[in-house]
C-alpha cells in the first residue's frame, strides 16, 4: 500500500487509487491487527514498536502509512492509536522494543 500511495504521487496516476483503498479499508477494518475470524491480535509482536522497521510489521508503521489518506479519523483505529499512545513514556519519547 504504501509502494502504491507512493507511486500515484509521483506519477499522478489515479488508477492505483480503487487498490489504495481497498487496502486501506482491509487494514482499517481489521483495526490493523486483529483477525476477522476471532478477532484476537494476531500476532502480538505487532503491537511492539520497531526501529529501524526492516522487515518488521507493527502497528506505528500501519497509521504512518494511513495517515496522508486521512483514515486516521476512523473510529476503528481508536484502539490502536490508543495502544501507541499508552507507550509513550513520562518524558513524551517512545522506546522502541521489537527486534
Amino acid at each position: 500500500m504504501r509502494g502504491l500511495i507512493a507511486y500515484r504521487a509521483a506519477t499522478g496516476d489515479e488508477s492505483v487509487s480503487d487498490a489504495i483503498d481497498r487496502a486501506a479499508e482491509f487494514f482499517v477494518s481489521h483495526g490493523l491487527m486483529r483477525s476477522e475470524r476471532i478477532g484476537e491480535v494476531i500476532n502480538p509482536r505487532w503491537l511492539d514498536l520497531h526501529y529501524l522497521l526492516y522487515w518488521h510489521y507493527d502497528i506505528l508503521h500501519a497509521l504512518t502509512v494511513l495517515a496522508p489518506l486521512g483514515a486516521l479519523d476512523d473510529s476503528r483505529l481508536a484502539e490502536a492509536l490508543d495502544l501507541v499512545e499508552g507507550k509513550r513514556m513520562p518524558d513524551g519519547r517512545w522506546r522502541p522494543r521489537g527486534y
